[in-house]
């Protein structure tokens, strides 16, 4: 009796420890990669989106709400007007107002900084040496030490898909400057906590954490964030105008990146104007007079803007041009702590 007791008992083992091998089997590939039924791998769908808190005890569908905002056709394209920044000059005459008011302090700003006439806010710049001189739309030429006003407005997103109710948008204008690595054009690793990654790595940089900390909290309100979706930004390596700095596959999960070199060389974004060619990218008002680095031609100023794939070499990265040279040519590629234009983009449930 004692025997077969015995062999029952290791039968029931042998059982057990076989159902565990199945079950960890149906979890995790040869890889030790979660299969699709645990962690579905990173993915361009741009679909879901993250807990601001990442509190998802209760397994619950997040629920995205649709965005609320304007849209416009020009000449067959759609645009999304979302968020808003300072960025056109207030006409001559609210100009000359503004000035008084705030030299005979009768006008102070507000708790965002801005200056409130006739129920509509205005940021105030003051222009320096180096930013006097510059043409503005209101037909003003900027003059040191004087106070200039521009209009709080929404921001043009050209529209350049649709997918699943949501929209692939691109900032219409550039909206700042910000270097890709502080240090990464001296050698070709950085280091991030201890860790050793390619300079060049959009995944890793400095101007992925400033789009989506300091740019993202400055253009949206609370609910209009509500509608931003988090999305997998894949930096592929074959993505790079330039094959010989391919580097390593890498991915980060983000609401507001910058376009590739693929993205933005797309048939279907209808970005391109001509071989190696983009349409040149206009600079606000509020920024020119601010001092960002731009390029006048006639009486508009053009800027350079960011791409998250590599240069020429792995401390180099890519960009468009002022006059929206896009490709190969050297003059695309530059140092990671140069302070290019930032174009964001995004995807919004609309």
């Amino acid at each position: 009796m004692k025997k077969i007791l015995t062999y029952i008992l290791i039968l029931a083992l042998c059982f057990t420890v076989i159902g565990g091998i199945v079950a960890c089997n149906d979890e995790v590939d040869d890889s030790g990669n979660q299969t699709d039924e645990g962690i579905v791998p990173p993915s361009t769908d741009n679909n879901d989106n993250a807990n601001d808190d990442g509190d998802d005890d209760n397994n619950q569908e997040v629920v995205i709400p649709r965005a609320d905002y304007t849209e416009e056709t020009i000449d067959g394209v759609r645009y999304i007007y979302y968020g808003a920044m300072p960025q056109k000059a207030a006409s001559q005459e609210i100009t000359k107002v503004l000035q008084n008011l705030v030299a005979s302090s009768q006008l102070a700003p507000n708790e965002k900084g801005y200056y409130t006439y006739a129920g509509v806010d205005y940021a105030m710049v003051t222009v320096n040496e180096q930013t006097a001189g510059k043409r503005l739309s209101n037909g003003l030429n900027t003059e040191k030490d004087k106070n200039y006003f521009f209009t709080i407005d929404k921001l043009r997103w050209r529209v350049l898909e649709v997918k699943d109710g949501n929209a692939f948008l691109l900032c219409d204008t550039v909206v700042a400057k910000h270097c890709f690595n502080p240090t990464g054009s001296y050698n070709a690793l950085g280091k991030l906590n201890g860790t050793q990654y390619n300079s060049h790595d959009y995944a890793e940089s400095e101007l992925r954490t400033y789009l989506n900390d300091t740019l993202y909290a400055e253009i949206f309100s609370l609910r209009e964030k509500q509608s931003i979706l988090e999305s997998t930004v894949l930096n592929r390596p074959g993505e790079s105008a330039y094959v010989a700095t391919q580097g390593l596959m890498t991915s980060s999960r983000d609401r507001l990146f910058v376009l590739s070199y693929w993205e933005a060389t797309k048939d279907e974004y209808n970005l391109i104007v001509e071989d190696n060619f983009v349409m040149a990218t206009l600079v606000s008002d509020y920024n020119v007079a601010s001092g960002m680095e731009s390029n006048r031609v006639e009486n508009s100023y053009y800027s350079d803007w960011w791409l998250r794939t590599s240069g020429s070499h792995t401390n180099l990265g890519n960009r468009v041009t002022f006059s929206g040279i896009i490709g190969r040519d050297t003059e695309c590629s530059v140092n990671l702590d140069y302070a290019c234009g930032v174009r964001p983009a995004m995807w919004l449930k609309i």
